[in-house]
């Protein structure tokens, strides 16, 4: 098994500045915003590492809720109200209150601007510390108000991201996958979005075949990636389940900032992630079947739709990776009573 230290050592060192130098000095005051507007600095890709203090998942403080409905009026004042009051019309209609108080505590009180001047490739921005969304493009708004949708203001908490120092930084490769996913599964049709984060949403809609959709998105919006932890290690290892969240969230920032070639760790990292995802979810699956909730035909069919999303869309900075990985369902287990 692959060192955890050592994987997380490889997140924390990747350096922003071999992009920045690239960007006018005008834009470099916008890269606060960049990763859900925290950034990580001092970045270099390399194959030597040393152990170093593992990072750990924090559980979220207490929600309390500001605010209980949506203030029309606040919303009315805001640039690109109309989208903003259909984000927030899905989002009453389709969650639990119970999961929508991040949503609550930050619609009303949320600043939006368009920003012609952004930084690299990036259509949009969430700043999660002053609470304001910064687009170049009208679609990038609502993966934007996902991420307001899912912060606990001025915490470090964003969705399935936790981001408290360098060193404890976890978490964004998912976050930003599930948030692509959920924008385009709630307004991609309607609005014709399409996603930036494809491996990654591709990811993250494998993990939601193991957890449940309600029980993902509900985790998503309450920033708890500490229960995800929790919900997932009824399948799974701990010390598995941060390996594969390391994993993802090397592939995400390192496809952001100047990976454009093949490259044999990505294509290891993305090997490991899906024997990890496939042995969660067969474990899954299994359990499953003991206590008679599936049977072996059940099993089969939804493995083999599991397999067919693993094995698709492995693209990482425009690059596409072919994994020869002989990947097979077990057959022979659920007549083992």
């Amino acid at each position: 098994m692959p060192n955890l230290p050592a994987l997380l050592n490889q997140i924390q060192e990747i350096d922003f500045s071999l992009f920045l130098e690239s960007l006018k000095p005008a834009l470099a005051s916008s890269i606060c915003f960049i990763l859900t507007a925290r950034s990580v600095t001092n970045y270099k890709i390399h194959r030597d590492f040393e152990t170093k203090e593992i990072c750990k998942v924090e559980i979220p403080p207490e929600l309390k809720p500001k605010y209980f409905k949506v203030e029309l009026k606040e919303i009315n004042s805001k640039k690109l109200k109309e989208a903003t009051l259909e984000f927030a019309s899905v989002l009453e209609s389709t969650f639990p209150k119970s999961s929508l108080t991040n949503f609550y505590n930050n619609i009303n009180e949320l600043k939006i601007k368009k920003n012609p001047f952004l930084f690299w490739d990036a259509d949009g921005a969430y700043n999660d510390l002053t609470n304001e969304i910064t687009i170049l493009f009208s679609s990038a708004l609502y993966h934007e108000l996902f991420h307001m949708a899912s912060t606990i203001k001025n915490t470090g908490l964003v969705g399935f991201h936790q981001y408290f120092s360098k060193k404890e930084n976890i978490g964004i490769g998912l976050n930003e996958g599930y948030t692509d996913l959920l924008t385009e599964r709630y307004f991609g049709e309607k609005h014709k979005i399409k996603g930036v984060y494809i491996y990654e949403s591709k990811i993250a809609h494998n993990v939601e075949m193991i957890l449940g959709k309600e029980k993902m998105e509900e985790l998503y919006l309450k920033a708890d990636l500490n229960r995800f932890i929790e919900e997932m290690k009824l399948f799974a290892k701990e010390e598995d389940i941060l390996e594969f969240l390391v994993n993802l969230d090397y592939i995400c920032v390192a496809s952001n900032v100047h990976l454009i070639t093949k490259d044999s760790l990505i294509a290891k990292k993305i090997l490991e992630i899906q024997e990890f995802l496939l042995k969660t979810y067969q474990t899954k699956m299994k359990q499953q079947f003991e206590n008679q909730m599936v049977n072996q035909e059940m099993y089969e069919k939804q493995t083999e739709e599991f397999l067919n999303l693993l094995k698709t869309n492995n693209k990482v900075g425009g690059v596409k990776y072919s994994i020869a990985q002989d990947y097979t369902i077990e057959k022979d287990f659920a007549i083992k009573r």
